[in-house]
């Protein structure tokens, strides 16, 4: 009994026939339609209510006609003034419907208005299905003798797939029940990267389509950074535009269906390879799609929205390469590969790798070598005789195909390339030496339920995320010994899975697998493949049950039960009591299921159920301790409205180009998330260079990818265009020497807005002898100087504090005298040691104090007799603004030394006042060379400047070959300035400036994609030229 297979006669019954699955999709289609309608008119401007009354008006509208013409078509009995009538009056029960619903579960219960929509759309349609059935159209005809259509006969080929998602989905929205996350709660998928960096880069996607704003450029974050880049890096899943459908304020909400969608999309996808790659089509392929959604890869990476498009996409692109070599057909794996790189360059390359392994696995597993594609023909020419080998032509196809697929995809590729080169993506070093990443062994574990996923690369146990159900993994051993199944097949994809294990164990293999770069934790980014191959090998072995003996089942589950207990004893740090207990619960049961199936006492249907629930049991019970779901919707958009207020009042106000920042941010992408132009970025697309040298000027940043803005000082708002600061109520007052505040929002959060009194535009000039600016990290206050220095000849601007006395509890300090590193040492661990700083203000101003150290985290400051307080963490250092204070002021700093070791630590300690008149005099000779800037875009700035000598033209814009700059109407070569900043040249005397942005690479990568297409369209065009003579010929 092969339990992998179903019968392919099609059937019907009351629930399932042609009716009902044409009302299917034409409501589906429906529901679809009124969100975007609805969220069109929004966007036009139109209030929620009259947006939501017209668009469902219209899809009424639309429904009834599709019903009548799609779906009752055949058997309408009433006459054309009694169905609008009674569907009118149908209409007006779906509206009485909702309102009972928003009453009852909303008003009354309590529950989201999500919750709402979602039971009124079932309520309506099970409802409407059978009002219009029977009192609209009077479609008395019995609903299950309609099966003949092609819509029926394609969702009866397909039903297993569809029920694969349909229990992918129930299985996703309960664990999602449990966690009250969207639609049953507040609480949303977004956490760590997802919260910080592409949650915000999904607010700007939104921004720019709606605004029509250019996807080459982006000027919101990091100072100006290749939108392009962030696009195809994070953004260009065709699911991604399925956020439009909710409102710009519900990014979190969108985001966590995106993540509902791509689970259900990859169950899908794989029960569809098993049927058409085996032939395989039942209740077990169901259940096996979903063991592939909940895999520990999706479990681990779910929040990294962008890699789940590989899970998706990989059945099909495998699917494809298997046509290449069955059937000779290409156009699957080119158009499966194509848009899996379009949504995720990224895990298109890994799966690029993973292609070229497949096809020659399957060939070997399942061909001849020798074989020939015409068998009948007689001795060719070498040449033909050559190419008629199958191998050889499916080699060929694959290779074209391959090539092909590069070719369509230049456009976004090739500029793709060249913006990687700037990035701390690229700038690792092949491995010196080869090692292994864990102990075998421990890897065993990861085939285990109830695991706690790997996303850190440091630490102990780092072992890649495989786990796919406790069935796949009893029946890999038993595929080795089924007697059904050819050497030739087994050797093929045990050498793949192999390769792939010691892929995961050797860091070489590793490096070149993560794009010849180490990941910044995350790791074994690619063991979904691995995850695909075992399924793909155990689905083969059920396929060929009868191969298995009785006492093979009892071995093997036997085996695993030791193997589990082993775990129990050597535990990994990714096990727990719920593992082991859960993992042994599950070997035992699907054990006994597979000696049931081999004794076949029981119908196909009955085991198919069996394991289709036992399948959702075990991603249910087993899966649900992997999830970590903290952040909710309200505190992720709560300030969205305010800093819209503000945001809308500058743009209002002034007309010209400029960047804001906020005092503290939210997000590592506030600039995105709040629609402004900042300076804060966390990208794995940020420029390297620039971000290390934000990180020597004293941003919060990591030196590769990632700066963020806290109140500067004077000098840097200068110098980086900050023209404007939205005060957030955890920072510090701004000081009036430096800010003028200019607005507070009209909202009950009152956030004032302040303009920098020390304001420069994004280009002015500065001296030649800014090219030696030294921006070594340590002191960022000398980096600053330095800046400054060069770019006018005006030094001393920053003056050190004086240092009165320094105090150690349980711990002993070398006394601080001046600005420098000082060590700390007889640390009595655990007892709450601390050293405190005592230092005073030299003039009348601002202090500024960056403190920095590997092994301390936290610092409180004191002034005021301690009346006044604040806390920073250094775990990664920046500078702070202690605000204003009178000279001789003293101000305390307290390092907090718990958890600290007793060998000691060590720490860098600087704070400064500033010499106004020295700011002063700065700003006014830089001043006087600014860039007057009359026009600006996402991709072009131009102006005039009055150049009073030669020198450089300074700009803040992060370095980019993409940029060209023209003075007077001819391009000037353009340089780094601190090796991250753009720069050109400039003579004496008054000018035209522009500055041009173009990808560097499009204008090559263009061509080849239009050729490419033209390719394409012309080939479809001879087809149809073909098909059109043919017929012809026929008549």
């Amino acid at each position: 009994m092969d339990i992998t297979k179903s019968g392919n006669i099609i059937k019907t019954n009351k629930v399932f026939n042609a009716q009902t699955v044409a009302y299917s999709l034409v409501y589906s289609i429906g529901l679809v339609v009124f969100l975007i309608i609805k969220q069109m008119l929004k966007g036009f401007g139109l209030s929620a209510g009259i947006a939501m009354s017209v668009s469902f008006v219209a899809v009424m509208l639309g429904l009834f006609f599709c019903e009548k013409k799609f779906v009752f078509a055949k058997s309408i009995n009433s006459k054309p003034l009694k169905q609008a009538l009674t569907y009118l009056f149908r209409c007006v029960v779906d509206f009485g419907f909702f309102k009972i619903l928003d009453f009852t579960l909303n008003d009354m219960l309590n529950m989201s208005a999500m919750l709402v929509y979602i039971f009124s759309a079932i309520l309506i349609f099970v409802f409407n299905l059978y009002f219009d059935r029977l009192i609209v159209f009077d479609n008395i005809e019995k609903a299950e003798r309609n099966g003949n259509t092609k819509l029926y006969r394609s969702f009866f080929e397909n039903r297993f797939v569809l029920l694969s998602m349909c229990l992918a989905t129930i299985g996703i929205l309960f664990v999602f029940m449990i966690f009250k996350m969207f639609p049953f709660g507040d609480t949303t998928v977004l956490r760590m990267d997802l919260y910080h960096q592409y949650g915000p880069l999904f607010v700007e996607l939104y921004d720019r389509i709606t605004d029509f704003k250019s996807f080459l450029y982006s000027w919101e974050s990091g100072g100006g950074s290749s939108f392009l880049g962030n696009y195809f890096n994070y953004l260009s899943s065709p699911f991604s535009f399925l956020i439009f459908l909710f409102d710009r304020d519900q990014i979190g909400y969108a985001i966590t269906f995106l993540v509902i969608a791509k689970g259900v999309a990859s169950a899908g996808t794989f029960a569809y390879f098993l049927k058409k790659s085996f032939d395989a089509h039942s209740y077990v392929s169901a259940a096996f799609g979903v063991f592939y959604a909940f895999s520990g890869y999706f479990l681990a990476y779910y929040w990294n929205i962008m890699w789940v498009d590989g899970m998706i996409w990989l059945p099909l692109v495998a699917l494809g390469i298997e046509d290449i070599i069955n059937n000779g057909k290409c156009k699957r794996y080119i158009l499966s590969l194509s848009v899996l790189l379009f949504s995720s360059y990224y895990i298109g390359y890994m799966t690029c790798i993973f292609s070229v392994l497949y096809f020659f696995v399957y060939f070997i597993a399942h061909k001849d070598f020798s074989a020939k594609i015409n068998i009948y023909s007689e001795k060719q020419k070498p040449l033909k005789e050559f190419f008629n080998n199958k191998f050889v032509m499916s080699v060929v196809k694959f290779g074209f195909s391959s090539l092909f697929v590069g070719m369509l995809c230049a456009c976004f590729l090739v500029p793709v390339y060249f913006i990687l080169q700037s990035c701390s993506a690229t700038s690792d070093s092949f491995p010196s030496t080869v090692e292994q990443n864990f102990n075998l062994i421990d890897m065993l574990s990861s085939h285990l339920a109830g695991l706690e996923t790997t996303i850190r690369s440091s630490g102990d146990d780092v072992l890649p995320n495989i786990y796919c159900g406790i069935l796949p993994a009893i029946l890999l051993p038993l595929y080795l010994i089924n007697k059904k199944i050819g050497l030739k097949e087994k050797a093929s994809y045990v050498f793949l899975l192999l390769f792939f294990i010691v892929s995961f164990n050797c860091n070489a293999l590793d490096f070149i697998w993560h794009a010849f770069h180490v990941p910044n934790d995350l790791p074994f980014r690619y063991s979904f493949l691995y995850v695909f191959i075992l399924l793909v090998m155990s689905f083969r072995c059920l396929m060929n049950f009868k191969g298995i003996a009785y006492k093979d089942v009892m071995i093997t589950g036997i085996a695993f039960i030791f193997l589990v207990l082993y775990f129990q004893k050597y535990p990994t740090n990714k096990i727990s009591n719920y593992t082991i207990y859960v993992s042994l619960a599950f070997i035992i049961v699907w054990t006994l299921v597979l000696l049931v199936i081999k004794k076949g006492n029981f119908s196909k249907f009955v085991i198919g159920i069996t394991v289709l629930c036992m399948a959702f049991c075990e991603v249910i019970v087993g899966d649900s301790k992997s999830y970590l779901f903290t952040q909710d919707q309200t505190p992720y958009v709560e300030k969205m409205d305010t800093m819209a207020n503000a945001v809308n009042y500058l743009k209002e106000k002034d007309k010209g180009f400029y960047r804001t920042e906020l005092t503290y941010l939210n997000t590592r992408m506030d600039p995105c998330l709040y629609n402004y132009n900042g300076m804060s970025a966390f990208s794995s697309m940020a420029y390297e260079s620039y971000s290390q040298t934000q990180y020597n000027l004293g941003m919060f940043g990591n030196r590769i990818n990632s700066y963020t803005y806290n109140t500067q000082t004077p000098v840097y708002n200068m110098m980086y265009n900050i023209k404007y600061l939205i005060k957030e109520s955890s920072s510090l007052d701004l000081s009036d020497t430096y800010y003028k505040k200019i607005y507070t929002t009209k909202d009950g959060a009152k956030t004032p807005v302040y303009e920098n009194k020390y304001n420069l535009p994004i280009a002015f000039l500065a001296s030649k002898s800014i090219e030696n600016w030294d921006n070594t990290e340590g002191n960022p206050f000398e980096v600053q100087e330095d800046l400054i220095d060069k770019a006018t000849g005006v030094s001393n601007l920053f003056v050190p504090v004086e240092y009165i006395g320094t105090e150690s509890y349980n711990a002993n300090c070398e006394e601080v005298t001046q600005n420098g590193a000082y060590f700390i040492d007889e640390i009595e661990e655990n007892t709450g040691g601390s050293v405190s700083v005592l230092f005073k203000s030299v003039k009348d101003g601002n202090v500024y104090i960056y403190v920095s150290s590997s092994e301390i985290e936290n610092i409180n400051y004191y002034w005021n007799n301690s009346t006044n307080t604040t806390f920073q963490s250094i775990a990664e250092p920046y500078i702070l603004d202690l605000g204003y204070h009178k000279a001789g002021d003293e101000i305390k700093a307290v390092i907090d030394l718990n958890g600290i070791s007793s060998s000691g630590a060590s720490f860098y300690i600087y704070a400064y006042n500033i010499d106004d008149t020295v700011l002063n005099s700065a700003y006014e000779m830089l001043s006087l060379g600014k860039m007057n800037i009359e026009k600006h875009s996402d991709t072009k700035l131009e102006g005039t400047i009055n150049a009073g000598y030669d020198g450089f033209l300074y700009t803040s814009i992060p370095y980019d070959e993409g940029w060209k700059i023209y003075i007077d109407g001819h391009k000037v070569k353009t340089f780094e300035i601190g090796d991250s900043q753009l720069s050109a040249a400039i003579k004496q005397g008054k000018h035209t400036i522009k500055l041009v942005y173009s990808p560097k690479g499009l204008t090559y990568g263009l061509p080849i994609s239009a050729c490419a297409w033209v390719g394409v369209f012309g080939y479809e065009l001879l087809k149809r030229i073909k098909r059109t003579k043919k017929a012809q010929e026929l008549l």
